[in-house]
């Protein structure tokens, strides 16, 4: 006999089901979630089929004042996908009648406290019916706000759009919406609403997640112990317990798997399944860390360490990536600069704006490896509203951008330079805006606000460069193998005494030193990965040139 014991062997005493009668609501706590998500998605979805309705035959003139280059351009949306979203709200009251009938259900098991095979295998259909149902309706959102990427309203297309209408036949809800986001619009109050609700619709997509683990964890937890019947020696909270602690090693079992299954299949659909493979850990990793800096964050802040947050967290995602995934990053030898700090030295000098390439979604695990104590990132302010990864960015000091409002982005860089001045505090900023999935050395051109930053408060600019680790992570390939990138700090740039006048020189300085040491540290021979360049003086357009015909 095992530890449990079938509970067709023998039946269910009394005090067997009393236990089991408040263990239940577990499974009540799912439908009532999916209940709110879809009448959210409902609200959300309505509101903004509403104004694509209403925005229909309008004709909207923008100016677009790209450097050397003012320009304007009238955009007139047709075809816009209402029927979609009124597809997709049926979708939504779906799920949120599925929901309710779920409700019903876990209530009923809960006051009868019978096993109810039936009516728990019923639950468990409502609640996937449901959530699929939900999700569906969830597509509009990724239709609106990500299906099209490289279709935005951006100074190519805009140049080729002077005076004419944007050519309908590209136009889908996403390039409007980016427009709306991206572009400086009249009707302030109007539009002001509307950019509330598509960041409300991409922020809770992330509330998938939590829906799907409550629920596939509630689950497995009763299917558990509707199968087995408790022990004497093993109380109803420890067997609820195990279920979860059942469920909650459930992703390292698939990992594990897919792995496996990466070793015996063919070269490319080993590659396929080995990258998501790595994905999952990664991102449950990524959960797990957040979770572990919002528990430490509160503590931290409470006893003056607050600074001291995202430097503990992001250590503890490097290690946690070394074990699980196999891929790490490595400050290589400081640069010396005479009558300077070297670019190692420039890590514990503060207050600094440290400045970085943005590659992929690995820069996370970029910044855990050379974080610096008493550093905050930036970061665009949807992030906020991110389970557990919105809020340990929120308690631990982050510096939220709104990129569609120049005047709160000012605010916050004000903020930002005053802490700086009064708490010694860094920044870490990517001035490129936002990753480039580069394959080849290279960099996307820089925004200024990093740069204004340093000039407001006085502090000096410290480059930090990744190489490039394309053979590490190919997105677009679908491509994450382990390995070991290089990452360099170069001496601080100084800007006391400077004012805005100079950011020109400061952006274009930084950036070039950034290219020269970006193509040095991805060197790659022509038998494989070889070792970084030796360390030259800056590179003349005719050197770089040649070092990327290398590569």
């Amino acid at each position: 006999m095992g530890i449990f014991q079938r509970s067709r062997a023998a039946p269910a005493s009394q005090a067997s089901v009393a236990r089991r009668q408040g263990i239940h609501w577990p499974l009540f706590v799912p439908s009532a979630v999916l209940c709110a998500l879809s009448i959210t998605i409902f609200s959300l979805i309505s509101s903004m089929v509403a104004w694509l309705l209403e925005q229909k035959h309008q004709v909207h003139t923008y100016r677009v004042d790209w450097p050397g280059n003012p320009t304007q351009i009238n955009v007139e949306p047709k075809k816009l996908w209402t029927d979609q979203g009124h597809m997709s709200n049926g979708l939504a009251v779906y799920g949120f009648f599925l929901g309710v009938f779920g409700m019903l259900t876990a209530w009923r098991m809960t006051k009868t406290g019978q096993q109810a095979r039936k009516s728990l295998s019923a639950l468990a259909i409502l609640l996937l019916l449901g959530t699929m149902f939900s999700l569906s309706a969830f597509i509009f959102v990724f239709v609106v706000t990500y299906q099209t990427t490289g279709q935005h309203i951006r100074e190519p297309i805009a140049l080729n759009s002077v005076g004419i209408n944007y050519p309908y036949q590209t136009w889908t809800p996403e390039t409007w919406f980016q427009a709306v986001l991206d572009l400086p619009l009249a009707d302030g109050a109007q539009h002001a609403q509307i950019k509330s609700r598509v960041r409300s619709m991409v922020a809770w997509r992330w509330m998938l997640i939590p829906l799907l683990l409550v629920y596939m964890a509630a689950l497995q937890t009763h299917l558990h112990l509707h199968t087995y019947a408790l022990p004497s020696s093993l109380s109803p909270t420890r067997g609820f317990a195990m279920g979860w602690l059942i469920y909650l090693a459930m992703p390292a079992v698939l990992v594990i798997a897919m792995r496996l299954l990466s070793l015996v299949l063919p070269a490319k659909p080993a590659q396929l399944v080995s990258y998501y493979a790595f994905a999952i850990s990664s991102f449950v990793l990524m959960l797990s860390c957040a979770l572990y800096g919002t528990l430490v964050a509160i503590p931290l802040r409470m006893v003056g360490y607050g600074g001291l947050i995202q430097w503990t967290v992001g250590r503890a995602f490097k290690w946690c990536m070394w074990l699980g995934t196999g891929v790490t990053f490595r400050v290589t030898g400081s640069m010396k600069k005479e009558g300077g700090l070297s670019g190692e030295d420039a890590l514990k000098d503060r207050p600094a704006v440290f400045v970085g390439n943005h590659q992929t979604e690995l820069d996370v695990l970029m910044l855990g490896c050379m974080f610096p104590k008493y550093t905050s990132v930036t970061a665009k302010k949807s992030l906020k509203f991110v389970p557990l990864l919105g809020w340990f960015m929120a308690l631990s000091r982050t510096v939220f951008i709104d990129r569609a409002n120049r005047t709160s982005s000012r605010a916050a860089f004000d903020t930002a330079a005053h802490t700086m001045k009064t708490t010694r505090q860094n920044v870490f900023i990517f001035p490129e805006g936002t990753r480039s999935y580069a394959s080849k050395p290279d960099l996307l051109p820089f925004k200024k606000g990093a740069f204004h930053l340093a000039v407001q408060a006085q502090v000096p600019i410290v480059p930090v460069v990744c190489g490039n680790y394309y053979h590490v992570l190919d997105v677009k390939g679908k491509r994450f193998t382990p390995g070991v990138v290089d990452v360099s700090v170069l001496p601080p740039i100084q800007t006391k005494g400077l004012g805005p006048e100079h950011v020109d020189g400061l952006v274009k300085k930084t950036r070039d030193a950034m290219m020269d040491e970006l193509i040095r540290l991805s060197h790659v021979s022509g038998t494989g990965n070889g070792e970084p360049l030796p360390r030259t003086s800056a590179l003349d357009g005719q050197e770089r040139s040649e070092l990327r015909k290398r590569n």
